[in-house]
């Protein structure tokens, strides 16, 4: 290892202005509301929009790091308000081909604290703007609308349910079009500029080493083992800094679990791959960092309980009639029932809805976490993505991915997992329901002592509690998206755990994508 001058920290978003409003003429009109023309239209390099015959997929990055559609969630979109992310920007072109990866045969150690290393020119050069495409999934509920949104690049990776396309999707659901496409834009950058991020990281190679060797130096390190097994500590690895949210220290982060899609610099491996748990973007970092928190400790839980339902059972009951009427008519119109479990998590909600059929079967799911005085909206939310994930099946990633699982027979990516559980692979709704117990009340409010929730609750502290671990934030936002005022959190839970992609001995897959 070798050092370099100490670079110049980047200066925070919040400290920057954002620019003035662009030339329209610059900026991409928004396509039409409902189905896209044929070929979907031509657009930059970052805002092709593409039709559902084209992609069929409506998320790209899972929470273990496959790809699906429509099978996933989107933590930045509990609290957004429509302003949050929905203003455009100026619209950039860029030369094809993505990042330089110029050599670095000296792999140099900087101290540049928080975010990653500034990318070259080409990679800082990314447009802002796309416009999502809102449409209404559901004929005779217009009330009840999708939102999707794509980008294409080749610093992007292939994925298997996108036909081998480098894609990235943002997706999300609602009643209010505004919300829709200002949440799904928002998915899309916590991905989009996560990945870029990352593409900076490796172009620049700042510091590469293994566990043992940071160790040896007396440097601040996160142990791989919890991730990768003991063998992670001895592979070489690309480094990033990373910053306790318990203590403020700053730490060396292993960037296969930074960011999303790594591609290790030569001389270097990833023993580990992680996916969009834990990631968030969102014009304010603090809230970023809450909606990160709450996505970790949902997936962490649903993965207890899952694998020990005796020891975690869930509260079930029938929601049907307390979803919102719009969702409510359309699972009435399409003879489905809504069962909630709720998951024992002190000091929060941590609720699953299942859409079925009466008799059990056709089985999708959703989750959410956050406030317990926030149940309604979680349900809510939850039972939005049950809903996406059930749209899903009948689109062309999905049938190319269930051809895929007839002939391996175990799922082990996001959208298989869905798959295996809506096809009849198993009953996840019984296992659940087997240990099940009694539905909790509503939670009762002194309206003379009501604060409010969201500064009431930290669910980093949750966290930090449910884990009896650290909790370590990056910022991973590519210098454009800096300057244009979002942030994109990455947070890491050494003792917390996202559903596993390959079901574990003793345990049947898990129902979630």
């Amino acid at each position: 290892m070798q050092r370099r001058p100490v670079e110049q920290p980047v200066p925070h978003p919040r400290g920057r202005r954002c620019r003035s409003r662009p030339n329209p003429a610059a900026v991409r009109s928004a396509p039409p509301r409902g189905p896209l023309p044929a070929g979907g239209g031509p657009g930059p390099l970052y805002g092709a929009v593409r039709t559902p015959a084209e992609h069929g997929e409506h998320r790209h990055c899972c929470s273990d790091g496959t790809s699906g559609p429509f099978v996933g969630r989107c933590p930045t979109g509990n609290r957004h308000t429509a302003a949050a992310l929905g203003h455009t920007h100026r619209a950039r072109t860029r030369r094809p081909g993505g990042v330089r990866r110029t050599p670095a045969p000296d792999r140099r150690l900087t101290t540049t604290p928080g975010s990653p290393s500034v990318p070259p020119t080409a990679a800082r050069a990314v447009p802002t703007t796309w416009h999502p495409q809102v449409f209404e999934p559901f004929p005779g509920e217009s009330r009840l609308l999708f939102g999707r949104v794509a980008a294409r690049s080749p610093q992007f990776d292939t994925t298997t349910s996108a036909g081998g396309q480098r894609v990235l999707i943002g997706s999300a659901a609602g009643t209010e079009a505004a919300e829709v496409a200002v949440r799904a834009r928002g998915e899309l950058l916590e991905r989009l500029g996560n990945v870029l991020a990352g593409r900076a990281a490796e172009a620049s190679a700042a510091l590469v080493a293994t566990y043992a060797e940071l160790r040896r130096r007396r440097a601040p390190a996160l142990d791989p083992a919890p991730w990768s097994g003991p063998e992670g500590r001895t592979a070489r690895q690309l480094w990033v800094m990373g910053r306790s949210l318990l203590s403020g220290t700053e730490i060396l982060v292993p960037a296969a679990l930074a960011f999303l899609q790594h591609r290790p610099p030569a001389g270097c491996t990833a023993p580990v791959r992680v996916g969009s748990t834990g990631l968030a973007a969102h014009p304010d970092r603090s809230t970023a960092v809450e909606h990160a928190a709450w996505e970790i400790l949902e997936r962490d839980l649903l993965r207890r309980s899952w694998q020990a339902p005796a020891e975690h059972p869930p509260a079930a009951a029938g929601v049907l009639g307390a979803l919102p009427p719009p969702l409510g008519r359309v699972c009435e119109r399409l003879g489905l029932h809504a069962t909630a479990l709720t998951l024992p998590a002190p000091g929060a909600c941590v609720v699953a809805v299942c859409l079925h059929t009466p008799d059990g079967r056709e089985q999708t799911f959703g989750a959410r976490c956050g406030p317990a005085t926030d149940r309604a909206d979680l349900l809510a939310r939850a039972a939005y993505e049950a809903l996406m994930v059930r749209w899903s099946m009948s689109t062309p990633a999905a049938h190319r991915a269930y051809q895929r699982l007839a002939l391996t027979g175990a799922p082990a990516s996001a959208v298989e997992h869905a798959l295996w559980t809506y096809h009849g692979g198993q009953d996840a709704l019984a296992r659940w329901l087997h240990h099940g117990v009694a539905a909790p009340e509503a939670p009762r409010v002194d309206p003379a002592a009501f604060v409010d929730p969201m500064a009431a609750v930290d669910p980093v502290r949750l966290l930090a509690e449910h884990t009896a671990d650290d909790v370590l934030a990056l910022d991973t936002a590519p210098a454009e998206l800096r300057e244009e005022h979002v942030a994109v959190v990455r947070l890491l839970s050494p003792g917390a755990r996202p559903l596993p992609s390959v079901a574990t001995p003793g345990t049947p897959p898990h129902p979630f994508g």
